[in-house]
This record gives C-alpha cells, sequence and structure tokens, in this order.
C-alpha cells in the first residue's frame, strides 16, 4: 500500500512544540505525528486563528493508520482541519504530560511494577540494571517525568528520566519496600535532585548573594545562614547545575567532593583562556 503524505499548515507554537518534542524525546515527525493521530482520532474541537496557520506540518501515514484514515477525517470540512485540530490538542498539553502521552506504554509498566511491589529491569545508557520502582513523578521545575525507585546495582535511591530509559520489563521478583518514611517524603514534595537530607555549604559574595535572591530556577533551599556563609538543602547534582553560572561569585565549601569538582571544571575554564 503506497503510504499517504498528509499536509497542513500550523501556528508557530504548535511547530515550535512538535520540534521540541521530537529532539527531547528522541522521536521522528513521522512517529509522533502517526502517534498523535492513533491517540486523537476521534474529533475533538480544538480551533486557533486561521491567520495563525503560517508553518507546514508534512508526514507520511503508516501502514497501522490507514486503516483508520478515512473513516475519521470525514467529520470535518477538510483533511488538513482535522490534523490541525488534533495536533493543536496534543500541543495544548502541559510538556510533562506530553511526555506521558508519547511514553504511555513505559509510564503504564511503572505504575503497574510499583502496585505489584515488582522489581524491574531497565536499559539506561547501554547498561542492564534492576530496580525497585516506587513512583512515577514529575519535575515541575523541569516539566520532565522521573521513576523514583531503588537501585539493586548501585544500592541507593535514584531518579530516572523516563525518556532516557531505553528499554523497562517487569520481572517476576517481588520486593519488599525499603524505607516508607524517606519514600513518603519524597512523594509529598517530589525533588528530581533528591535533595532531602543533603547539604552544600557555599560562600557568596554581595553580588553573589543578589544573583542568588534573582535566580530561582532550580535555587536550593536554605538551612541556615552565617555572615555571607549559606548551608542549604541541595544534593551535588542541582548545585552542578545551579551554581556554575556564579563564577567567582560563589565558593563552594563542602561538601570536599563537590568543592574538588567545581575547582577542577574553573580550572579546565581558566587554562582555556590562558593560551
Amino acid at each position: 500500500m503506497e503510504a499517504k503524505k498528509i499536509r497542513f499548515t500550523v501556528p508557530q507554537y504548535i511547530a515550535d512544540a512538535v520540534k521540541r518534542d521530537i529532539e527531547s524525546f528522541g522521536l521522528t515527525l513521522n512517529g509522533l505525528c502517526n502517534l498523535i493521530f492513533e491517540r486523537y482520532k476521534k474529533p475533538r474541537e480544538a480551533k486557533v486563528e486561521r491567520s495563525c496557520y503560517n508553518k507546514i506540518i508534512q508526514f507520511n501515514l503508516n501502514a497501522k493508520n490507514m486503516t483508520d484514515y478515512e473513516h475519521y477525517w470525514l467529520n470535518f470540512d477538510n483533511e488538513a482541519e482535522y490534523f490541525r485540530n488534533i495536533l493543536t490538542i496534543y500541543a495544548n498539553l502541559p510538556r510533562y504530560k506530553r511526555q506521558l502521552f508519547v511514553f504511555d506504554d513505559v509510564c503504564r509498566k511503572i505504575n503497574t511494577a510499583v502496585k505489584k511491589r515488582r522489581v524491574v529491569e531497565i536499559k539506561y545508557k547501554g547498561a542492564v540494571s534492576e530496580v525497585e520502582p516506587y513512583l512515577l513523578a514529575h519535575s515541575k521545575e523541569e516539566a520532565c517525568n522521573y521513576m523514583f525507585c531503588y537501585s539493586l546495582k548501585h544500592e541507593k535511591f535514584l531518579n530516572y528520566k523516563i525518556p532516557h530509559l531505553e528499554d523497562l520489563n517487569i520481572t517476576e521478583k517481588e520486593y519488599t519496600p525499603r524505607d516508607e518514611n524517606y519514600v513518603n517524603s519524597v512523594r509529598d514534595d517530589f525533588d528530581a535532585f533528591l535533595s532531602s537530607g543533603k547539604t552544600v555549604t557555599v560562600r557568596l559574595s554581595e553580588a553573589g548573594l543578589a544573583q542568588f535572591e534573582k535566580a530561582a530556577h532550580l535555587r536550593p533551599g536554605v538551612l541556615k545562614k552565617e555572615g555571607n556563609v549559606f548551608t542549604l538543602e541541595c544534593s551535588e547534582p542541582r548545585a552542578k547545575i545551579y551554581f556554575p553560572k556564579f563564577l567567582g561569585e560563589a565558593e563552594i565549601l563542602g561538601p570536599p567532593k563537590l568543592r574538588s569538582w567545581f575547582a577542577e571544571k574553573f580550572k579546565k575554564a581558566c587554562a582555556l583562556y590562558e593560551k
């Protein structure tokens, strides 16, 4: 059967959302558009102003969707209106919900494993390991979904971004839940960086303090302040993302391992400018 080419126009914001999702979710335009048609093929209204239709979307329907193609779009005035409508419904979802939409099969497996207390086997960065899943949650700061779990390989609690899981399968192994109080605290106030109970000490200059007060995204909570030295509730991964932009206006005092990491990074950066 010859592939059916679909071509229509959409507003800029829809084209931008589709482009971002293709890049961050590791999809093709054909793959995403066929998935949207498969899930949203029953007509629903989601119209936008005609003058905004200025970006072209073009893809080929796959063989699986060809059988449903004519049955559904005939409820609309034309084919372009129908496909623009279902893409608008998708693009208007919050980004974390679009991610849940795309990775629905993986998320269903995680929720099933959590309910049945089953160990899951995952493939992450090419390596296979087993984890005990506890919850599926999204980060408000990053608009991303995570599997919070206990890694049997690393012997600690970890978060895995759903799009980064290359494969996930439920095993027959049951697990006994660990550290119920900690798991509940993560569930009640989810933090993608698992900062609860972890601290970072930093010395801020006056300019650094002003920047700290303004830079709200991923900013750690303050536990204690003594002069210009702050003790923050902050994991090392969060600190590695948040503080590099402070350059010389913030000095990481501890933990020692984190201080060494920053020292090495800035040493390499300085070497580039001393050539």
